[in-house]
């Protein structure tokens, strides 16, 4: 709004609805992407939707440098579609590698840590940018786009450094190599 001049109206009308379409897109995406992989017997590919999503939320980061607001609102409604279809990707892949009696406490810590990380860290760095670095509230999108672009890459390195420690384990027969095996 500070950028564009776009009224309340006009944020609720569109960011709103685009927000719940990408929303609802995003599972839905992730399900049939880990449906699939499992139909072609490559259960460990499905760990690409992992290390691959945040690389396509990225454009998001950039909302603010949008040349109108419909493109800004619709940028960062985007981000939606890539992050909820890993989040089901790796509830899935969760449900899959860990022993049943631990199944509720691992996806119980992992919604804990997405929280604390993403909803209370994210929103705090980039207040912290904001306000002490640049010291201007107009700088707003400038500090979400130096907050969330690299949170996003690391995001997308990790996931791909766990992907390649799982095959490497599996070819080697390493102690992973035996919960992932349930993945076949």
């Amino acid at each position: 709004r500070r950028s564009y001049s776009a009224t309340n109206l006009q944020i609720g009308q569109w960011l709103g609805p685009m927000q719940m379409l990408f929303s609802v897109l995003g599972p839905l995406t992730g399900g049939a992407l880990v449906d699939r992989f499992a139909r072609q017997g490559k259960p460990l590919i499905k760990f690409r939707v992992l290390y691959l999503a945040p690389l396509f939320a990225l454009p998001s980061a950039f909302a603010a440098f949008a040349p109108d607001s419909f493109s800004a609102m619709a940028l960062a409604a985007s981000t939606a579609l890539p992050i909820a279809a890993a989040g089901t990707t790796m509830l899935a892949s969760l449900q899959s590698m860990v022993p049943p009696q631990m199944r509720g406490l691992a996806i119980s810590l992992t919604g804990l840590v997405n929280t604390v990380l993403g909803a209370t860290l994210g929103p705090l760095l980039i207040a912290v940018v904001t306000d002490h670095v640049f010291a201007d509230p107009a700088k707003l999108g400038t500090a979400i786009a130096i907050v969330v672009a690299p949170a996003l890459l690391l995001g997308s390195v990790m996931f791909l450094l766990a992907h390649r420690a799982l095959q490497q384990q599996r070819l080697t027969g390493g102690e992973a190599a035996r919960l992932t095996s349930q993945l076949d």
